[in-house]
Formats: structure tokens, C-alpha cells, sequence
């Protein structure tokens, strides 16, 4: 049954990729696609020491970055606590601030508070 299934999925891949390339299109996309990965393969093939060199330089400098947050971790930890509690007291007093405006602005002004050019 197993078997059966699997072949019907093979055939069936096989199927669609031969209908798939009787469009020019395609035909010319999936060319050029295997050209540039077969380009690819003969470059990491034939600059091996060379792509292990950036891998190695790349894997250091996220070593590097790790190592700081790590030594910092407790500095930003505590940072991240004052945010928490400071970001309250910054709401309300935002919330009294406005409702100060709002009463302000509400209450009808006095002749004498009017000036007059």
C-alpha cells in the first residue's frame, strides 16, 4: 500500500513537471535556475577554504555579540524592571495632565481673562 502510494507520488511529480515544461517559459526559467545552482555548487566547491573562512568570521562575531549580551544581561534585565514599573506612573500622570487640559478648557473664561488686541 505504502509502495503504491509513493509511486503514485513519484509518477504524478513527474507527470506535472513534464506538463509544467511543455510551456517555453518555464522551459527557459527552470534552464536558467539549474545554470545558477550549478554556478553556486562550482563556487562553494572550488572556494571551500575560502567560504569556511566567512563561515568561521560570521559564526565569531555572533559569538562575540552573544558574549556581550550575556556579560550585560543583568544591566538590561534591571533596565527592563524600571521600565515596568516607571511605564504606570508615566500613564497616570498623562492621564491627570490631560484631564487638568480638558477641565481647563471646558470652564467658560472670564471677561477680564480676555485679552483684546
Amino acid at each position: 500500500m505504502v509502495k503504491k502510494l509513493c509511486l503514485g507520488i513519484a509518477l504524478g511529480a513527474v507527470a506535472g513537471a513534464a506538463i509544467s515544461l511543455l510551456d517555453r517559459n518555464t522551459r527557459e526559467q527552470t534552464i536558467q535556475k539549474a545554470t545558477n545552482i550549478k554556478t553556486d555548487v562550482q563556487y562553494l566547491y572550488y572556494s571551500r577554504d575560502q567560504v569556511k573562512e566567512n563561515a568561521k568570521g560570521k559564526f565569531s562575531k555572533v559569538q562575540g555579540l552573544l558574549e556581550n549580551v550575556m556579560e550585560n544581561k543583568d544591566f538590561y534585565l534591571e533596565k527592563i524592571a524600571e521600565l515596568k514599573e516607571t511605564t504606570p506612573k508615566l500613564a497616570q500622570q498623562f492621564q491627570q495632565t490631560k484631564e487638568a487640559f480638558s477641565k481647563e478648557s471646558s470652564e467658560p473664561k472670564k471677561p477680564e481673562e480676555v485679552i483684546h488686541l
